[in-house]
């Protein structure tokens, strides 16, 4: 696949930057029912929230297409409750004076039909198939949160009711499945014990065939592997997803520990002709299924979000090219070390002759072409290519595994990662950063 189609497919939209907020999401309860044939969803989000210092009335992000049927918080050490106001895009608590460090509950009820953008449902089969599609303040579409990727609860149970000939996956690990006393609908609970961001909650729903194996990791831990495709694409699937092992052992040996151990990888299908992950889960475009091996470096490239993205967020979307393009790098690294160096340099070629015009820090979280273009899936990787030039392919290696290490779980920026090399390398990198990752330098002299 070019990878000049990828803002195309992965485009729904523009996100604002949301204004800062002292408030720290701790823990997600989400039970969701999808009516997939109305395409609509009803929900209970409850929350729980600890106030940083500063913190004045909690406001939820929701968009307008969802109806807000009932929402309050539950005001720690009081039986009283704060009912929320709903507001263009928002739900406001006015919490009159928040201590810092005190915990709240928040609860929504909830129903709409959220934007395709976010929720996509399958054409020609609207009552069998439906995903999520978590870009950048897509969660807002489908429920109430505090939608910024620094906004990293500690864990999560999310709920999913359906058909019960349906099957329904989410993040994290399976708890159990319960199906109602008319055998119509079935509620599978899925639980999540890693730190997560609102973008990358997700769902999805199908008629799917599910293939369920293991593989050793560097720990000695198997992990689940499951696949999840949708029957006609069964047999192509097998042959796609077959190097999905390799990859995995392959980032364990650069990255360190797959990062959800303890949880799965999961691969699932969907009805929008695009990829984006989830996680301990990639969503992939049933287009990209063909049963030739032609979009493994776009597998290899959602397997690396699990570090990149997923275990290490960016406090801001502004650095967005900490998510994808290390990502891609990955992909890169993995292309030259199945396909051959040939491949491996026409992937640098190309990069180089890719028009950028602007640079990759800060990226445009107005614009969404900034987030996942040109900038971010072929300056960026290219990028890093050079920076491990410039430092030694050894010291990269080691700057990068340490980053990844320092970081794991938490939030990162760009200066996280220039300490890495620094600290690695002995030498300082200013310079190398600001022209390069902050600047927009070609790349055509340097290669």
């Amino acid at each position: 696949m070019s990878w000049s189609l990828v803002a195309a497919l992965l485009s729904i939209g523009s996100p604002t930057a949301p204004a800062p907020m002292p408030w720290a999401l701790r823990y997600i309860d989400l039970r969701i029912s999808v009516d997939l044939a109305a395409r609509r969803i009803q929900g209970i989000a409850r929350l729980d929230v600890s106030a940083r210092p500063g913190a004045a009335s909690l406001v939820l992000d929701l968009a307008d297409s969802m109806v807000v049927d009932s929402a309050r918080v539950i005001e720690p050490g009081r039986l009283a409750t704060i009912r929320g106001v709903r507001e263009p895009g928002h739900i406001g608590f006015p919490i009159p004076a928040a201590a810092a460090g005190a915990g709240y509950r928040v609860a929504v009820w909830y129903h709409g039909q959220p934007a395709r953008s976010a929720v996509g449902f399958g054409s020609g089969q609207p009552s069998t198939r439906g995903a999520s599609y978590g870009v950048p303040g897509s969660a807002m579409q489908w429920w109430p949160t505090l939608d910024r990727p620094s906004a990293k609860a500690d864990s999560a149970d999310i709920r999913i009711t359906a058909s019960a000939a349906l099957v329904a996956v989410s993040n994290g690990r399976q708890v159990d499945r319960v199906a109602t006393a008319d055998g119509k609908s079935a509620t599978t609970h899925w639980t999540v014990r890693h730190p997560i961001y609102s973008d990358v909650v997700s769902f999805a729903i199908g008629d799917y065939t599910v293939t369920r194996s293991t593989v050793a990791l560097a720990s000695g831990r198997r992990l689940p592997l499951e696949w999840y495709v949708f029957p006609e694409d069964s047999a192509k699937a097998a042959a796609d997803f077959a190097p999905v092992p390799a990859i995995l052992a392959f980032y364990e040996e650069r990255l360190g520990a797959y990062p959800f151990g303890d949880e799965k990888y999961a691969l699932v299908e969907m009805a929008r002709p695009s990829f984006r992950e989830g996680q301990t889960l990639s969503h992939l475009g049933a287009a990209l299924l063909t049963g030739k091996h032609d979009n493994e470096q776009v597998f290899a490239h959602e397997v690396a979000h699990q570090w990149f993205g997923n275990s290490l967020t960016v406090k801001s979307w502004e650095e967005i090219w900490l998510n994808e393009s290390l990502s891609e790098y990955m992909a890169w690294q993995w292309i030259r070390k199945s396909q051959g160096e040939k491949s491996y340099e026409t992937l640098i070629d190309s990069a180089r002759t890719a028009p950028v015009a602007a640079a990759m820090v800060p990226a445009n979280p107005a614009d969404f072409n900034s987030l996942f273009g040109n900038a971010t899936f072929q300056r960026g990787p290219a990028v890093l290519v050079l920076l491990e030039r410039e430092i030694g392919s050894t010291e990269f290696v080691a700057a990068v595994r340490a980053y990844v290490a320092e970081h794991a779980h938490g939030t990162v920026a760009t200066a996280d990662l220039q300490r890495a090399c620094e600290k690695a390398s002995g030498r300082s990198l200013d310079a190398f950063f600001a022209q390069w990752i902050r600047g927009t330098t070609k790349l055509g002299p340097l290669y």
